[in-house]
């Protein structure tokens, strides 16, 4: 499968459902993307909103994305990715 940096690329093109296996061992499927136009210009992954926002440290196995359908922030973990459907 992809690693995390080919995944963002992908997503940073276009909207894509992701299909996952979530920590509880579940399969989720999201609608998602990284495309400038589809993202909140108030907030960024990691931030909530607070007068004082200290960010989070990037963890390199876990990747944020807007949720289209929830019109929020999520994450996955890159290694539970099964398929990307554009």
């Amino acid at each position: 499968m992809m690693n995390k940096h080919e995944l963002k690329e992908v997503l940073q093109n276009g909207v894509v459902t992701v299909v996952f296996t979530k920590v509880d061992g579940s399969e989720r499927s999201m609608k998602c993307t990284l495309l400038p136009e589809y993202l909140p210009q108030d907030v960024a992954p990691g931030q909530q909103l607070l007068t004082e926002v200290l960010p989070k440290a990037e963890n390199p196995n876990i990747l944020a994305v807007w949720d289209i359908e929830s019109q929020g922030w999520r994450s996955f973990r890159v290694d539970s990715v099964k398929t990307l459907l554009t």
